[in-house]
């Protein structure tokens, strides 16, 4: 197993490093356009490709390695390929509308279903479990909640290693509760999982010198649901609400977004500034580093919010098979995590620069920027 991991870590950060040696010649890094988008947090060209290195390895490893018997990463390799390609389109700049995206994940999803001949069949909800068993109910549950936790983890990207951590955490907490549900297909996938991102992040994190890209972030997300699916399926302990805290900071920093987005009358799919991980990096700017500090502020943003993005994840390990504690500690880090996030807001509008408030219940339109 130890040859495995070393395999595809080795692969994936080789590859990265052929990606970053050849961006320069060969315009992989992009141009001035990343630094106009709205939530930009670099200040230099970034190739986005660092999906590219994920993938492959991933698919190396299903091609050449996989165990024989052994169909759980050569049928996540094979459902999630249609939507890698899309978001390599993504990355390399060519137009692609939030439709033909949510498009790709729910066929890619589709083709799981087909794959694995699973679907979501416990919720631990009173009166929806005797009912989500049955496919025309259960599988576009299943659609629908793979769908979002895929663009969650494209919205977390935001700033060095950030992505990458809550990858990783997730996925050491994933491994933790297979073992104990004694899932061992599950577990010993999410070491090949994290090994291929473990190989990505040297490249990504303190300094950046690859980007996640969307077909990273949709790969992670896509298959990480899907590994959350089948630990589901194959173990009647583990809580279901167990399973979303180990992936609670993409689910909560989604549904902050929504809130957001909808209470200042904005589109939903339209990405703004506003991010947890946005304003503690232009905080860190504004009121303890000074102006053109990215280069630092960018990655102490992770490190800063490091704690807050394991402690959902060890709390699911702790209460993976108690679904009644497992609920209660998401619902208590749901309400903590959108209360912590106004008091923000209202102490960066009583002492940081504001333009633009908006009126609207009580949230402000910031502009952080230095």
């Amino acid at each position: 197993m130890i040859m495995d991991v070393i395999f595809v870590f080795g692969l994936s950060a080789i590859i990265c490093f052929s990606v970053v040696a050849a961006a320069s010649f060969f315009g992989l890094a992009g141009g001035s356009e990343q630094f106009v988008a709205v939530q930009s947090s670099h200040t230099r060209p970034t190739p986005r490709l660092g999906g590219i290195a994920i993938f492959a390895s991933l698919f190396a490893y299903s091609i050449f390695i996989v165990p024989e018997g052994e169909s759980l990463s050569e049928g996540l390799v094979i459902a999630c390929s249609s939507l890698f390609f899309v978001g390599l389109l993504e990355d390399r700049r060519y137009e692609i509308s939030p439709v033909l995206r949510l498009s790709s994940v729910i066929l890619a999803s589709a083709v799981a279903i087909m794959i694995f001949d699973i679907w979501i069949t416990r919720t631990d909800v009173p009166l929806l479990d005797e009912i989500v068993p049955y496919a025309v109910i259960g599988i576009p549950i299943t659609l629908f909640a793979v769908t979002g936790l895929t663009h969650a983890f494209n919205l977390v990207d935001g700033v060095n290693g950030m992505a990458g951590i809550v990858a990783l955490a997730s996925i050491s907490g994933l491994y933790s509760i297979s073992q104990k549900a004694d899932v061992l297909i599950v577990s010993h996938f999410c070491l090949i999982l994290g090994s291929s991102i473990l190989g990505f992040l040297i490249f990504n994190f303190p300094k950046s010198w690859l980007f996640l890209g969307d077909a990273g972030a949709y790969s992670i997300g896509f298959i990480l649901s899907w590994m959350l699916i089948v630990t589901l399926t194959q173990s009647d302990d583990v809580s279901p609400w167990a399973l979303l805290l180990i992936v609670f900071w993409p689910i909560a920093d989604t549904l902050l977004a929504i809130w957001r987005r909808t209470t200042l009358e904005k589109s939903a799919m339209r990405p703004d500034r506003l991010h947890v991980h946005q304003l503690v990096m232009r905080s860190l700017e504004i009121f303890v580093l000074g102006r053109n500090r990215r280069e630092l502020s960018n990655p102490l943003t992770t490190v800063i919010l490091a704690p807050f993005i394991v402690l959902p994840v060890a709390t699911g390990v702790l209460f993976w098979n108690k679904p009644l504690a497992a609920l209660c500690s998401f619902l208590v880090l749901i309400v903590l995590f959108f209360t912590s996030y106004i008091a923000f807001m209202k102490l960066s509008r009583r002492f940081g620069r504001v333009s633009g408030i908006a009126k609207i219940e009580r949230i402000p339109e910031l502009n952080l920027d230095v």
